[in-house]
């Protein structure tokens, strides 16, 4: 009796654990004869599902192809009520997705001639509005959108949630953001958000418009999405589908976080909306052969946009096209990556290929789903094979570097060194606090992400700038390195 005891508990035990796991996958029907999508269904499925319950609650995944769009709901949206994600109503926070809006209306406003992306945006805004500049060289559209701008990544005198609430833009930029210019304009890359909000803010100057408005008349509604800025204009239709957001701890469980989108700074992160939504938004950045997208009169902006705007080295590293970042030379897309307290979201589009991959993950350590899905689907993140290259020693590139940003950005906080040593001719450690990652050179001067293999480092790589011996700059996605002592 006592053992039939033990089987059953251990049965029940089972099958709860398995209950997680076991909920329906949701997915579209794919209508068509798309034999890529088809086969990418059942990819998916695969892949995904072992993670679900392991590193994130739920995911929405969408990939179109051709013109058709697959969609994908995993998990839950809400794991207290036991309520599943439907990828055509479940409703995510963007987070850093959301800048590409910034970027699309910045074009539409270059199309119609309002905005010159070479001009000091000092021309466009209000007379003596206070921005912390470091040196003379001018501040231009183009330098927001590269972020290279020099400005600080996030607001630093930030308050609570009360301190929310500002009809204007720029009064929070100015009052909570202690920015100063860590470099002048054009010298290095420092991914900021102070930049993307500045620009939204500079929109809202050109057109005369709230940026909420501006994007939901311009953006939203041409392409059939509702989406929404729950802080500014709340879509109930969308927010009644809100799934909640999580982080899961070392030992699996998960913990609901309250994901507060910073009421005054709105346009760099909190979008809100389906991966269907996402989708549309993709297809009309792809107009079929013969179709003007819905988001320009003439697609020649369209191929403006997406033209690289900024490359560190021209070699494999990454690219920036007017505020949409590629990857690995640009072969296989371009796109964003966003994350936000409880949620992980990635969007990536291959226009010569006109395929869109789009991942949105309840949970702020979910990149195992989101990046791994993106490689999945495009091949983002794929290794290229490169030519045989005589490769400096590795010796070279030791030291100690920071973020050039982190000169000015938490100050008031010790600096966290980047140390790189030597593991042998080509192979590198790269240490930063408990954390440790090995690369390996892979072209002169060009490292790539060996040791993880999955997440935020997977296959990332690195650049040295080497002048008469010694390392100037480290170029990575999003931003560069210099040496602590030069």
């Amino acid at each position: 009796m006592k053992k039939l005891k033990y089987v059953i508990s251990y049965l029940l035990a089972f099958v709860l654990f398995f209950n997680f796991m076991l909920i329906p996958t949701y997915a579209s029907d794919v209508k068509c004869n798309n034999s890529f999508l088809n086969m990418m269904s059942k990819e998916l499925d695969n892949y995904v599902n072992p993670l679900i319950g392991q590193v994130a609650p739920g995911a929405s995944i969408a990939v179109v192809k051709d013109g058709e769009t697959l969609l994908k709901g995993y998990g839950y949206a809400d794991i207290e009520n036991n309520l599943p994600i439907d990828p055509s109503s479940s409703t995510f926070n963007y987070a850093s997705v959301s800048k590409l809006f910034i970027w699309v209306s910045a074009m539409q406003l270059v199309e119609q001639g309002k905005l010159d992306l070479n001009k000091d945006i000092s021309a466009y805004l209000p007379d003596d509005y206070p921005i912390k500049l470091n040196y003379d060289t001018d501040v231009t559209m183009l330098n927001l959108m590269n972020h290279n701008a020099g400005f600080d990544a996030d607001c630093s005198t930030l308050g609570e949630e009360g301190d929310a609430g500002f009809d204007s833009i720029g009064a929070a930029l100015y009052r909570f953001y202690d920015v100063e210019q860590c470099f002048a304009p054009n010298t290095y890359v420092g991914y900021s958000n102070y930049g993307s909000n500045l620009a939204a803010f500079i929109i809202e100057q050109i057109t005369g418009q709230d940026f909420y408005s501006y994007v939901e008349e311009h953006i939203f509604n041409p392409c059939g999405m509702k989406c929404c800025y729950p802080e500014r204009h709340p879509n109930l239709e969308c927010m009644d589908h809100k799934v909640k957001g999580y982080s899961h701890s070392t030992n699996g469980d998960f913990s609901l976080t309250s994901c507060y989108h910073r009421d005054c700074f709105y346009p760099s992160d909190s979008a809100v909306g389906t991966v269907n939504d996402l989708a549309l938004f993709a297809k009309a950045l792809m107009p079929a052969d013969g179709e003007i997208s819905p988001l320009f009169n003439s697609n020649d902006t369209l191929y403006e946009m997406f033209e690289t705007s900024y490359s560190p080295t021209n070699s494999e590293l990454f690219s920036i096209h007017h505020g949409f970042w590629g990857t690995n030379g640009n072969y296989t897309g371009i796109g964003h990556t966003g994350c936000v307290q409880g949620f992980v979201s990635h969007f990536v589009i291959n226009p010569n290929e006109n395929l869109a991959a789009i991942a949105l993950v309840n949970d702020d350590y979910g990149y195992d789903i989101s990046y791994g899905v993106i490689n999945l689907i495009t091949n983002f993140y794929s290794i290229q094979t490169l030519p045989y290259y005589e490769l400096p020693d590795s010796s070279e590139v030791e030291g100690a570097f920071l973020y050039v940003r982190d000169r000015f950005h938490n100050r008031t906080t010790p600096f966290i060194p980047y140390f790189i040593r030597t593991i042998d001719k080509n192979t590198i450690e790269i240490k930063h606090g408990n954390s440790i990652q090995i690369y390996k050179q892979v072209k002169p001067y060009l490292y790539e992400n060996i040791s993880a293999k999955s997440g935020a480092e997977f296959k990332s790589k690195i650049y040295f700038t080497v002048s008469h011996g010694r390392v100037v700059k480290i170029s990575s996605f999003h931003n560069d390195f210099i040496p602590i002592f030069r």
